[in-house]
């Protein structure tokens, strides 16, 4: 017996590619047994087709946003560094020494970003100490909850924070909307 759901692709009468819906969508999609094949197939087919055209998209932008990086250099009119250029520059790069920052006010990213947990005479005193130690790059989490609530408070609190390290001349890698 053939399984209704599974999808053969035909060449010269081989069969050169299965795919069995029921086996990959049985845990995600359970099929409702009151409507015929007919309907859970066509179901099936939808969600399949929204993946497929959410795929095609993503290629897409993909493609387009690696053609403007591409042309970025001629676009400025900037020329690629030589070997020799990139040395140089990396030559002049300090040791990073660092590590990952959350104010001892704030239990972890969420609380640091807060609006009412903000705290940035804590984080000045601390990247102050730092400083004083030899460091010069801090990692720091930006969790996505309070982007969400407040978008605009969420952007000059990070704006707060990257002033006061640069008075500690203090580099900041972000981890982008780290929600752990």
């Amino acid at each position: 017996m053939t399984n209704p759901f599974s999808i053969k692709s035909h060449v010269n009468d081989t069969v050169c590619n299965t795919i069995a819906i029921d086996e990959i969508y049985a845990q995600v999609l359970p099929l409702n047994f009151y409507r015929t094949n007919a309907q859970n197939v066509r179901r099936i087919s939808r969600i399949i087709g929204r993946r497929v055209f959410t795929l095609a998209i993503s290629c897409l932008i993909f493609l387009l946003c690696g053609r403007v990086i591409a042309e970025q250099p001629a676009i400025l009119g900037l020329e690629r560094w030589t070997p020799e250029q990139a040395n140089l520059w990396y030559a002049k790069q300090p040791w990073l020494v660092g590590a990952n920052f959350v104010p001892s006010t704030a239990i972890n990213q969420l609380e640091m970003w807060q609006a009412e947990t903000f705290d940035p005479t804590t984080i000045d005193r601390e990247l102050g100490y730092a400083q004083n130690i030899g460091m010069n790059t801090m990692r720091v989490f930006l969790h996505d909850i309070p982007w969400r609530e407040d978008p605009q408070g969420f952007y000059s609190r990070v704006d707060k924070y990257l002033e006061i390290a640069d008075r500690h001349g203090i580099k900041t890698l972000f981890v982008i909307f780290d929600s752990v």
